[in-house]
């Protein structure tokens, strides 16, 4: 039984990452509420994440700091990418009116490359100092040079909205899951999905 709930143990760590990882969404939704602060609540989520897979404590003060330090090349960033929403959004609307394979295609495309670009941006941020147009460039490519885990995050960023949409009776039968770890997770596991990436880019 000590074993069971040893520090070192499995169980035990599950259960830390679980209640970190409850901690960040609610700051994640909160500070999310008026929409233009999702770029730097994002970004502040993003690297207190990096930071709590490498073991690292303190989650709550470091999630303010980079809110703190970021909120204007985050907020400048998300911008950015809403400005770039309109054209994916709009082309999704209307594609079931009319649906072709050329309109089927485009959207796909636009979607996918905002999904690709948003996935990739905020981690790129929490790990680099550059410009903004610099980061959103890298993020760009690295979209489509690593299209499989591109994929992989687009899928989970759906998720949520996909449900919301289509299924909105199980949405809120699943509600709970949102409001306690849904959003940290999503990016818990996108983080480590590309952070082999974002190694090779540092050197390591």
């Amino acid at each position: 039984m000590d074993r069971i709930f040893s520090p070192d143990s499995r169980i035990y760590r599950f259960f830390q990452t679980v209640g970190e990882l409850f901690i960040l969404n609610l700051l994640y939704l909160l500070t999310c509420l008026p929409a233009v602060t999702v770029g730097v609540s994002t970004a502040a989520l993003c690297q207190t994440v990096f930071s709590m897979q490498k073991g690292n404590g303190g989650l709550f003060r470091l999630f303010f700091s980079v809110w703190r330090d970021e909120w204007k090349q985050a907020t400048a960033v998300w911008l950015i990418l809403l400005v770039f929403l309109l054209p994916a959004a709009a082309s999704a609307y209307f594609l079931p009116g009319a649906p072709s394979l050329p309109g089927i295609v485009v959207t796909a495309l636009l979607v996918l490359t905002w999904l690709g670009v948003f996935g990739w941006v905020f981690p790129l941020m929490a790990r680099f100092r550059n410009r903004t147009a610099v980061h959103l460039r890298n993020a760009l490519l690295l979209s489509f040079a690593h299209l499989f885990r591109t994929l992989m995050m687009a899928l989970s960023l759906l998720v949520p909205v996909v449900m919301l949409v289509l299924f909105p009776y199980w949405f809120l039968r699943l509600g709970f899951i949102w409001f306690t770890v849904g959003l940290a997770l999503i990016c818990y596991s996108n983080c480590k999905l590309i952070a082999p990436v974002l190694r090779q880019l540092e050197g390591e």
